[in-house]
């Protein structure tokens, strides 16, 4: 029986020393739930990993792995692999290193070699990896399509890492492909280019020349282009990206142009002539027997929704129209012309323009004491307080009218501008312009001592403003209480008796803090009283008498003397 005991209790004692081992050399055995990780207990798997970034309502974890330069396509998109991070700063995937001088990002500072950083308004602290406690640590590593490390994110908090990839980014390119040409009338043509960006090149924009000396840059890669004259022409593109511009031979095509009778739409012109009435004044020209019928005026919002249109009959190579449009924003004005050669239009016919939101007043006040927020006072001692109004509209404001009733044992002294009224100031702001402050001070003093604190608020209200009042700010005071004086016993040496007193009425001339100092009273000796007879009669009555009122006297005589002695 006692062997098999100490079998049970050996195969025991090797199970715990193997998983002791196994946490030791397991980095994903143990998870971190400090107020350092960015992920609360670590993330274990990638959908984790992902509903922990996507559903960060605070936005406090993504803007830590923003900064760390883990964005939302990274998370997202990117390849995630299993891999470690190392003390010595490598990262790696198997036996491959992706990255090296790797460092760690957490919420608090947990060794004096960390960097602060703030990214949307999060602070986060860095430091290298060399603070690990283990030799290395398991993560999520995410690889672009290339296999280039791109940052990783510690299984155990959460926290993101950003290091140096290992592998070199390939060289961005960008290659103007063709350019294709589409007859659409009889001189007009649409251009289509196609480009190819690769490995972090991006496309900004064409350039298009059309061969007729007009040349047209836009981020779009199709135009349409009327030529103004028969004639052939060749027409290219020019592809600008942030690396470079580039063109080919395959980036050009000729068009050809018959003569005919023409008619063009040259320009259009937008004026706002108040806030809200808008004119359009829209040009065009005929040629070679071509006649104009009617110009179309429309115009979109930002949106591309139109929210005008008023065709004008008119033969004359200009025409004008004329609106409301009271909603702000920025609009799109466009004429078509319509001509015997069909509808005209051009770049040149359309105009932008802006109708600006009525301006909106507003009003802001702030309420300090002695320049805080909240101060603590003595009773009857002078304070100030300090009211500053400022106009935060868009409009200039008259008449504007501060008051601040002084709260209950607050007594208003004196103000430097405005008046003070049975113990209420006001103040009326003649005129306050677009960004201008008024500043006002009142001293004042606290009656009487009164529990918790005293607010006193301010309000401001103009007459341009919606509401009443406006807005009102406050601040407050506090008068400490006073502290109990302690009570302690002490002999008083006059009367030789033990009494109560304040600590601050001690007297050391008339006080002892010693109690014994009232026990020391001198003794006197006794009289020995006269040896008693034997009582033989009425006459021995009359002296035990007559003896004991002289032993009251010598009582009497010696508590007389002992007081004087007192």
């Amino acid at each position: 029986m006692k062997k098999i005991v100490i079998s049970a209790l050996i195969a025991l004692a090797t199970v715990v020393g193997v998983m002791a081992i196994d946490q030791a050399v397991n980095p994903l055995s143990a998870k971190d739930c400090s107020n350092n990780a960015v992920a609360k207990c670590g993330v274990w798997s990638v959908k984790e990993m992902r509903n922990a970034y996507n559903n960060d309502t605070t936005k406090g974890l993504r803007n830590i792995y923003n900064g760390m330069g883990i964005t939302t396509d990274t998370i997202n998109n990117a390849t995630v692999k299993e891999g470690y991070v190392h003390k010595d700063g490598r990262v790696t995937i198997g036996n491959e290193v992706v990255a090296t001088n790797a460092i760690s990002a957490g919420r608090q500072i947990t060794n004096n070699q960390r960097t602060k950083h703030t990214y949307n308004g999060t602070v986060y602290y860095t430091s290298s990896t060399s603070h690990f406690g283990a030799s290395k640590l398991s993560a999520f590593v995410f690889l672009d399509k290339n296999g280039r490390f791109l940052g990783a994110v510690l299984h155990d908090c959460g926290n993101p890492i950003k290091a140096t990839p290992t592998k070199p980014a390939p060289k961005p390119s960008v290659v103007c492909d063709a350019l294709k040409s589409t007859i659409l009338s009889r001189n007009t043509y649409r251009f289509t280019a196609t480009a190819t960006a690769k490995d972090g090149a991006r496309i900004s924009g064409y350039t298009f020349n059309f061969g007729d000396g007009t040349t047209k840059k836009q981020a779009s890669n199709v135009i349409q282009h009327t030529y103004a004259k028969p004639g052939t022409y060749t027409a290219t593109v020019t592809v600008h990206s942030n690396i470079a511009d580039a063109t080919s031979a395959k980036c050009k095509v000729t068009v050809t142009v018959a003569p005919e009778p023409t008619a063009t739409c040259t320009n259009l012109t937008a004026t706002v002539t108040k806030r809200t009435n808008v004119r359009l004044d829209a040009k065009a020209t005929a040629a070679n027997s071509a006649t104009i019928s009617s110009y179309i005026f429309t115009i979109a919002d930002a949106t591309g929704k139109e929210v005008f249109k008023q065709p004008v009959s008119s033969t004359a190579t200009s025409a004008s129209a004329s609106t409301t449009v009271t909603a702000p924003g920025t609009y799109k004005a466009k004429v078509v012309v319509v001509t015997s050669v069909g509808e005209k239009t051009a770049t040149a016919c359309t105009d932008t323009f802006t109708i600006d939101r009525e301006k909106v007043p507003g009003i802001s006040i702030i309420k300090k004491v002695d320049g805080q927020d909240h101060k603590e006072v003595a009773v009857g001692q002078t304070f100030t307080y300090q009211i500053t109004v400022t106009n935060k509209g868009e409009t200039d404001l008259k008449s504007v009218k501060v008051t601040d009733p002084a709260p209950q044992h607050v007594q208003f002294l004196t103000a430097d501008k405005g008046t003070i009224a049975d113990n209420s100031w006001s103040h009326t702001i003649s005129s306050l312009k677009v960004g201008e402050s008024a500043s006002f001070a009142i001293t004042a003093k606290v009656l009487k001592e009164v529990e918790g604190r005293i607010k006193n608020t301010a309000c401001v209200d103009a007459p341009a403003v919606p509401g009443a009042p406006d807005d009102c700010d406050d601040a407050t005071v506090e008068v400490p209480p006073t502290p109990e004086v302690p009570i302690i016993k002490v002999c008083d040496l006059g009367s030789k008796t033990i009494i109560s007193i304040r600590e601050d009425d001690f007297d050391a001339t008339k006080h002892s803090t010693n109690l014994e100092d009232c026990k020391k009273v001198p003794t006197k000796p006794v009289p020995e009283a006269p040896t008693e007879l034997p009582t033989t009669g009425i006459g021995d009555t009359l002296v035990n008498l007559v003896a004991l009122g002289t032993l009251v006297g010598t009582t009497i005589a010696y508590a007389l003397s002992r007081r004087n002695i007192v």
